[in-house]
């Protein structure tokens, strides 16, 4: 279940992943949608 700290501390870590390269197609810059899994593992 997603919670408010969790969503900010997944928010600070995909910021400090570096620029991506954009992808393409014919030689031009397209949009391009993927998932980025986070997977949280919490002390009880």
């Amino acid at each position: 279940m997603p919670t408010p700290v969790c969503d900010a501390e997944a928010l600070r870590v995909v910021r400090l992943i570096p620029d991506w390269i954009p992808g393409k197609n014919k030689g031009r810059n397209v949009s391009v949608q993927f998932k980025l899994p986070i997977e949280f593992k919490l002390a009880r």
